[in-house]
């Protein structure tokens, strides 16, 4: 069996170690959702907005989502800036050139082969860049919803403010996730027993995090 055909089998079997995990994730939370981290926050958002609207505490409910807007946006940051670092990296030969072949000498990978692996990363970071910016965006509604004081309107209650809520922490977990695929991804680069070890320990740290706390 080539290099080659090792390599691809390793990259496999440890994106589908990632996907199979989160497959699980995703069933544990919709049969046992309070034995989770994302059931059991998703239960206190709805107790935290039905307080908000019912005890009036705007000040304090705009004041935990300016926290969840910067924390996304440093974040956000965070990620398009490192995604434009990589694909500038790859779009300069003089760049590129000496780090695949630092890479080459360490692990016998062709040059196209690594240049697929660092599109890949970019990639990975774009998609993280989109969710928290969505995140922003569901925040950024929640505060118009919490300013909303008509109670009668059937609408803009609390079970909606926690809707918006979800879905912006949702966006923000799955940004989350792909910030933590960026370490196995740039081990990747070395070769892809690199990529599956750390993809398994990346699974077994994370498992400790969606438990419930």
């Amino acid at each position: 069996m080539t290099t080659l055909s090792n390599e691809f089998i390793t990259s496999a079997i440890a994106f589908a170690i990632f996907g199979i995990y989160h497959i699980y994730l995703a069933v544990t939370v919709r049969r046992t959702p309070m034995k989770t981290a994302l059931g059991t926050t998703h239960a206190m958002r709805q107790i935290w907005a039905k307080t908000i609207f019912e005890n009036q505490k705007d000040i304090a409910a705009i004041q935990t989502l300016r926290n969840h807007i910067m924390a996304a946006s440093f974040l956000a940051s965070t990620a398009i800036l490192i995604s434009l670092g990589v694909l500038g990296m790859t779009t300069n030969p003089d760049l590129f050139t000496g780090a695949s072949g630092a890479i080459q000498l360490l692990s016998g990978q062709n040059e196209l082969y690594i240049l697929i692996k660092f599109i890949i990363l970019a990639l990975d970071l774009f998609i993280a860049f989109f969710n928290f910016t969505l995140t922003i965006r569901y925040f950024n509604h929640a505060s118009y919803v919490i300013s909303f004081t008509d109670k009668n309107n059937p609408t803009f209650n609390h079970e909606f403010l926690a809707l918006v809520m979800d879905r912006g922490s949702l966006h923000y977990f799955i940004g989350m996730r792909g910030l933590y695929l960026t370490i196995p991804l740039f081990l990747w680069v070395f070769g892809g027993m690199w990529f599956l070890a750390g993809v398994i320990v990346l699974i077994l740290a994370i498992y400790i995090l969606d438990q419930k706390a």
